[in-house]
């Protein structure tokens, strides 16, 4: 659980993240793999009309 959601439950937010806390996001010229995969996903579709799960499923694989 994400510090600050601990009192709160998940039920009005999602957490979409690179990495967890001990861990460190992937960059390439100062830009991160998993936020240009997210827009890039974004792009795609109607933000309005997608659920959380989908969006994920579109994002395409990020490099290792």
């Amino acid at each position: 659980m994400a510090s600050g959601f601990l009192k709160y439950g998940l039920r009005s937010h999602v957490l979409m993240a690179a990495c967890g806390a001990e861990e460190y996001a992937r960059e390439f010229e100062g830009r991160g793999f998993f936020t240009k995969g997210l827009l890039d996903a974004l792009e795609e579709v109607d933000a309005d009309k997608v659920t959380y799960k989908a969006l994920i499923k579109r994002i395409r694989p990020l490099p290792v």
